[in-house]
């Protein structure tokens, strides 16, 4: 859910953003060697507020502003011969510890399932099979968690990194990621390749009666609802066009999927109880 910028959040942001500036220019007037980064303005608030789309990444970047304003946050300490702010120390171990922790859940969840086809579990887990999820999943830990600090040789580079962590730790809602599926992907989808609007209809009246943790589930396993993503992201990407020679069989997928529905639905629900 979109977060509601009401008066008091919109306060607590200015007077973070204040403090945050404030430092900046008090640092400014003098000769120490410190970190000093870009004030932040107007439009950088409304930038700021535009790549979060929840409270949790909210705080995460507030807190990033509250690193430097803290006493010392501005200072350079060395960390594996590296110069680095004390700020951007803590910001950049805050973000690679979530990212430690949702890369290897996600590990874990290829490591003891296995993805199904039409429901029908395949021979081995994620890893055994070596699906590209799992591959690219063991790609972003080496690339990411991987990364020696010792090659941080400028604030650019090390800000860098810092986003590309921030990228791979956001918050996503497992009810905003149903409904952006079965509203948006799902039905868009099949509307464009022509599927008949009673199949659709059908199909997401199921998908209504799972829980957002049962659906992210079913969604994370399953080939066909797979398939129907990557048609999604044809089209949005390829265009509907090439999209449609690629995938000459769409039909067939949201077919089988209206023929395996209940089945998918009664074994996540057995597995998945809430």
């Amino acid at each position: 859910m979109a977060i509601r910028y009401d008066k008091k959040i919109n306060s607590e942001i200015n007077r973070i953003v204040n403090n945050y500036n404030s430092k900046i220019r008090r640092l400014s007037k003098t000769n120490k060697a410190v970190y000093i980064p870009e004030r932040i303005t107007k439009s950088g608030i409304k930038d700021l507020k535009e790549s979060v789309t929840n409270r949790a990444d909210l705080r995460r970047r507030l807190k990033e502003l509250q690193r430097y304003s803290e006493r010392g946050g501005e200072q350079i300490i060395k960390v594996k011969g590296v110069s680095i702010s004390r700020s951007q120390y803590k910001t950049l171990t805050s973000y690679k510890r979530l990212a430690t922790l949702r890369i290897n859940r996600k590990l874990k969840f290829f490591e003891e399932n296995k993805p199904t086809s039409s429901g029908i579990e395949q021979a081995g887990t994620f890893k055994q099979l070596r699906t590209q999820e799992y591959l690219n999943t063991v790609a972003k830990k080496e690339a990411l968690l991987g990364k020696d600090l010792s090659t941080l040789t400028s604030d650019r580079k090390i800000n860098e990194y810092i986003n590309k962590l921030k990228v791979n730790t956001r918050t996503f809602s497992a009810k905003d990621w149903q409904h952006t599926y079965v509203e948006d992907i799902f039905t868009t989808a099949g509307y464009i390749l022509g599927i008949d609007k009673k199949t659709i209809d059908k199909i997401s009246k199921k998908f209504e009666s799972l829980t957002p943790a049962q659906f992210n589930k079913l969604v994370s396993q399953e080939a066909l609802l797979k398939s129907i993503q990557e048609i999604y992201e044809g089209i949005t990407n390829a265009g509907i066009k090439k999209t449609k020679k690629f995938y000459e069989n769409a039909d067939e997928i949201y077919n089988n999927l209206e023929e395996n529905i209940d089945n998918l639905i009664s074994k996540i629900k057995e597995e998945t109880p809430i």
